[in-house]
């Protein structure tokens, strides 16, 4: 069985799935997935520069930190 993947704009989808359910020709299998969101770099860009985090500034050895963590839970 072969696969065939299309990416279409929403304004041609239902048209396109219409098309295609009513083919009516066995061995045609239909999978509809949910839209796939992406994000474009420009779209939204968070400078964290401005932001001062000092949430983690008392930890003198990270691994050890880590550790101690996980140790918690055994």
């Amino acid at each position: 069985m072969h696969s065939v993947h299309l990416k279409m704009e929403d304004s041609v989808y239902p048209n396109i799935m219409f098309l295609l359910k009513n083919l009516n020709i066995k061995g045609l299998v239909i999978e509809e997935k949910d839209a796939i969101q992406t994000f474009d770099d420009t779209e939204q860009c968070i400078d964290f520069s401005q932001y001062n985090v000092l949430s983690f500034k008392d930890i003198k050895d990270p691994v050890k930190w880590q550790q101690d963590i996980r140790n918690e839970w055994n």
